[in-house]
């Protein structure tokens, strides 16, 4: 399959906490958001956009009913661990305080990105994935798509990355200020090309402290590209 068969629906809302929202801190200096639903406010919105390699394009409404319709939540813990933190669902409308967490499976909590191996060159960024590094030292992505503290710590061939478009879409979000992220989506995540390009002066892996809830309508196919069926989607 070509990568000119990848396409999607997208809507990105910048998120913050609300005022009054209390801070998680833990005694090693982890940081986690607001577990509860109305500890959010949204300060901004890309509203519906489709995705392909020719580019991004708006749309004028809500897309049609998909086979694949998800969200995912993400924030960046610039203050101490310099990673990102992830939960599989819109976090304003799930109260993950409530969540039980022997029920809820990969539902539960504040998550680290983690990643599954496709093979010795081939990481996939996943909801549910069983490493929290990549399986060696990245590619193009890396520092600017991914910091470099996902990199392995035991193996530094390059490898390609694939993964749900929700987190790739997300990371790069966040790898610019947050009035270029579309540019930044249509220019340097050049899936055509299968890899990542910073060009434009948007910035050089900027982490903004805001987080972003990606809402992401597909079909099928795009489930094969998640998975990594059809190979990196980045190298």
């Amino acid at each position: 399959m070509n990568p000119q068969d990848l396409s999607c629906y997208f809507k990105i809302d910048f998120i913050d906490q609300a005022d009054g929202a209390p801070h998680q801190s833990f005694p090693n200096g982890d940081y986690k958001p607001p577990v509860q639903h109305d500890h959010y406010t949204q300060q901004s919105s890309t509203g519906w956009r489709r995705l392909t390699t020719n580019g991004v394009t708006q749309e004028m409404a809500t897309p049609p009913n998909m086979p694949l319709a998800y969200a995912t939540s993400i924030f960046y813990d610039d203050a101490n661990t310099q990673r990102f933190l992830f939960h599989p669902a819109d976090c304003r409308l799930v109260d993950i305080s409530r969540i039980e967490r022997e029920a809820a499976g990969d539902m539960w909590g504040w998550r680290k990105l983690c990643f599954t191996e496709k093979n010795s060159a081939h990481s996939v960024l996943d909801h549910d994935g069983e490493y929290d590094s990549l399986c060696g030292s990245g590619g193009s992505y890396v520092p600017h798509l991914l910091p470099r503290c996902y990199k392995s710590q035991v193996n530094n061939n390059p490898c390609g990355l694939s993964g749900k478009m929700s987190l790739l879409l997300a990371l790069t979000a966040f790898s610019c200020p947050q009035d270029y992220v579309i540019s930044a989506i249509q220019y340097r995540l050049k899936i055509r090309e299968r890899r990542w390009d910073n060009v434009g002066q948007w910035g050089n892996g900027l982490r903004h402290g805001r987080g972003v809830v990606v809402h992401i309508q597909g079909d099928e196919s795009l489930t094969e590209w998640e998975n990594g069926d059809h190979g990196p989607l980045l190298r």
